[in-house]
């Protein structure tokens, strides 16, 4: 399988721009979120594992991460 350039194996973005997003490999808050909340939904994480990813990725000082 061929990799694309702006990826590491395991599907990790890299440093170089991803070029279906445009991203340059900062994290995307809200779609770590939303993925967050779909396993939640579909079982595959516990509610206190949603809850203690979500505060990491809001980080300290959001009134909603707690």
């Amino acid at each position: 399988m061929a990799k694309r350039p702006g990826k590491t194996s395991g599907g990790v973005t890299s440093a170089v721009t991803d070029t279906e997003t445009g991203t340059d490999g900062k994290v995307d808050a809200h779609r770590d979120l939303y993925a967050l909340k779909v396993m939640l939904d579909r079982g595959l994480i516990t509610q206190a594992e949603h809850d203690a990813r979500r505060a990491e990725l809001l980080g300290p000082g959001d009134p909603d991460a707690d």
